[in-house]
């Protein structure tokens, strides 16, 4: 049947992709239970880093009131204590590497093209420390096509205030630099 006149024709969803099994995929595609927050969804939070998402994804706990010292349980499950010889229970991983117990994995979402995160034992994808799953963050890739310069100040309650840059130059043929600034 045709479309009534003067409706407007009906875009579709948004295709999600997806790299939870090492390889580019759409969301529908993966067989995992998996929440992708795409880098519009953090814009649209005022999400500065990991601990600002976790009111926003079901099972996601983050306890950040150790900087230095992120507590991350998913689905309930977590492990508890800060010695260097306990095994996380929930992995991060910024660009497929590792980020230890450190403050490290509170990575500042200036540059982030998504963040996904993978509920279940992922040590088959990831390696240990996954028993309870993983959190991938997959930042923005260096443009050799074209240059950009973005800068935000964002101001809260209690005097806060978050200053980031963004710069990218293309140098030659397929290399471009990319860094990015948080104050």
């Amino acid at each position: 049947a045709a479309a009534p006149s003067g409706a407007a024709a009906w875009p579709g969803l948004e295709k999600i992709t997806a790299t939870a099994q090492s390889r580019t995929q759409e969301l529908q595609q993966v067989p995992i239970s998996l929440a992708v927050v795409s880098n519009k969804d953090i814009e649209n939070r005022a999400a500065t880093d990991l601990s600002d998402l976790s009111a926003f994804l079901p099972g996601v706990s983050i306890n950040s009131w150790d900087r230095t010292q992120p507590d991350f349980s998913l689905r309930g499950i977590s492990t508890g204590g800060f010695s260097l010889g306990i095994d996380q229970a929930v992995g991060v991983y910024i660009n497929g590497v590792y980020q230890t117990r450190g403050g490290g994995a509170l990575l500042a979402f200036n540059d982030v093209q998504r963040v996904e995160v993978l509920k279940g034992p992922q040590g088959t994808l990831f390696g240990r420390n996954t028993a309870a799953g993983a959190i991938s963050i997959v930042t923005n890739e260096p443009a050799a096509d074209y240059a950009m310069a973005q800068a935000s100040v964002r101001f809260g309650n209690y005097g806060r205030r978050d200053e980031t840059a963004l710069v990218n130059v293309p140098l030659a043929g397929d290399f471009a630099l990319r860094a990015s600034f948080v104050n």
